[in-house]
């Protein structure tokens, strides 16, 4: 058996699937992309198919052939806990009938683990979806591809205190980070940062322009505003489904108006 730490568990949805795994549950391995697009990464998935994570690319070209040739590998999960607020896995490998686990096996995942580096020891990008932009369209034109993008924490903001806005470069909102985004737990929950360009733009099924963004996870402060603030004139808010703009009552208005000025000539007359 091969005792091994997995790549990229620290990623919502992967991250929630680890945490309802149990202790030497079976896992299966899957012959796939992976998560940089290198053709013949080698996937862990449970036994419902979701992703786990991704074996290293060292062991996924040990294995790989194996795969290839119609073998059966499987995993089982040795040891899973928490390090510079990653969550990580290790697992064992080895074909069906030679999952013994030995009792080295959880000392050696325990020094796996410690040896995972922190966070700012390294950097990965993520590309990711906004939401909002078709309500600050004029800031999303002036966006150019490689723009380097403000992001902000809008404690203030009446829909959602844990709003994380994103910037054009002229401080401009173009939209917020999705509710669901594993960005928001890194940032909530376990005090993470990261910084972030434009991708690129794209064009919405209402018609407007969108934004996608590369998301560097490394450890960025993250910078406070107040949402009133804000360039945009009205309530925007980082779900687009409860969005409500703002509007003048301007029917009540004209007629407070005109009720002063006939009791102004009445005064005068």
């Amino acid at each position: 058996m091969r005792i091994i730490l997995l790549e990229d568990t620290a990623v919502t949805p992967q991250r929630a699937a680890i945490e309802r795994l149990k202790s030497d549950a079976l896992l299966k391995l899957t012959l796939e992309e992976d998560r940089w697009n290198r053709i013949g990464g080698v996937a862990v998935r449970s036994p419902r198919g979701a992703l786990i994570g991704y074996l290293p690319s060292e062991d996924a070209a040990e294995f790989r052939p194996s795969l290839m040739s119609g073998g059966e590998l499987v995993a089982i999960v040795v040891e899973k806990g928490v390090r510079h607020g990653q969550q990580l896995m290790v697992v064992g490998v080895a074909q069906p009938g030679n999952l013994a686990v030995g009792p080295e096996a959880p000392l050696q995942a325990q020094a796996l683990m410690d040896a995972k580096p922190a966070p700012d020891v390294y950097v990965r990008t993520y590309t990711i979806n906004i939401v909002g932009e078709q309500h600050h369209q004029s800031a999303v034109r002036a966006c150019r591809s490689g723009d380097r993008a403000g992001i902000y924490l809008e404690p203030d903001n009446p829909h959602d205190p844990k709003a994380i806005a994103v910037a054009n470069s002229h401080g401009d909102t173009v939209g917020y980070i999705p509710r669901d985004s594993f960005l928001q737990r890194i940032v909530h929950e376990e005090g993470g940062g990261f910084s972030a360009t434009v991708e690129a733009l794209r064009t919405e099924s209402h018609g407007g322009m969108g934004i996608l963004l590369n998301v560097q996870l490394d450890g960025a402060a993250m910078q406070r505003r107040s949402y009133s603030g804000r360039n945009v004139p009205k309530a925007v808010h980082n779900d687009d489904d409860d969005y409500q703009p703002r509007t003048i009552p301007w029917k009540p208005l004209i007629g407070i108006i005109v009720a002063a000025v006939i009791l102004t000539k009445m005064c005068t007359g």
